[in-house]
């Protein structure tokens, strides 16, 4: 009787210690998002970097990386400047984008062109071109909420983590009111209450209005550390299916955010 004893106390240890480590497997640590983060602009020279990553140094739809790649894997391209490749590429994507377009967004398509963005009058971004923005940002946790530093238009935001929901008719304010949650190792936030603007008219077009919904994955990968991104837009009275832009950082500790002024950027009289 004491020998079955044993034998049954051991095999319910054994069990308990399998379900234990089958249960520390499937919980992802969440990782430390706390720092300053560069992408490809302000850290050219990091050998992480391909070419085909200038695609996305101020975020990018897939297509856009895709049509890159095939265009400098034809040798018939060897002479052309990859910034011309790049062009293209863009193009391509912005195309892509043209029929999605619907409402006052088809207006916003036709007329907002590089040469006509409001950027050049000095008007900060909006959030779906601040969130992936070609210069460093700096996140901090003070242990409930964290917050978002951009060096662009020296813009800040709060990601709310306290388990506070949307307010019910928020103000539109040009980066929304945001709430995030821990997804294993992902940190997800949710946007709306969002001013109406538009998105990076070089490979896309079009913009979006008080109705858009957002929502961003974060994530965190080594060898080198970095910052990934995956935005997701939704606005069904300004374009059709979701608007979907990537882009990635590497972190960058020693690097100090820098004042941004209107003064970079060429102006009109």
């Amino acid at each position: 009787m004491k020998k079955n004893a044993a034998i049954t106390a051991r095999r319910s240890s054994a069990t308990l210690g399998i379900v234990l480590l089958a249960f520390a497997g499937s919980v992802s640590a969440q990782p430390k998002l706390e720092g300053v983060w560069s992408g490809i602009m302000t850290t050219r020279h990091d050998p992480f970097w391909k070419i085909e990553d200038w695609a996305c140094f101020n975020g990018c739809p897939a297509i856009a990386v895709e049509h890159l790649k095939t265009l400098l894997a034809d040798p018939q391209n060897d002479h052309v400047p990859v910034f011309g490749l790049l062009g293209q590429s863009w193009a391509v994507a912005r195309e892509s984008m043209r029929p999605n377009a619907i409402g006052k967004s088809v207006e916003i398509f036709n007329s907002i062109t590089d040469a006509t963005d409001p950027t050049l009058n000095c008007e900060p971004y909006g959030f779906a071109r601040e969130v992936v923005n070609a210069l460093p940002i700096k996140i901090t946790n003070d242990g409930k909420n964290i917050r978002i530093d951009y060096e662009e238009w020296t813009q800040t935001r709060t990601i709310y983590l306290d388990g506070r929901a949307h307010p019910k008719s928020p103000k539109p304010t040009m980066l929304g009111h945001s709430i995030g949650h821990w997804e294993g190792d992902a940190l997800v936030v949710d946007t709306v209450g969002l001013a109406p603007d538009i998105f990076y008219p070089q490979y896309s077009g079009g913009g979006y209005s008080e109705n858009a919904h957002a929502r961003e994955r974060y994530t965190v990968a080594e060898n080198p550390r970095r910052l990934l991104v995956d935005l997701t837009v939704e606005d069904p009275t300004m374009f059709k299916g979701t608007f979907a832009v990537h882009k990635v950082w590497l972190y960058k500790p020693d690097m100090k955010l820098v004042k941004d002024s209107c003064k970079d950027y060429p102006t009109k009289p």
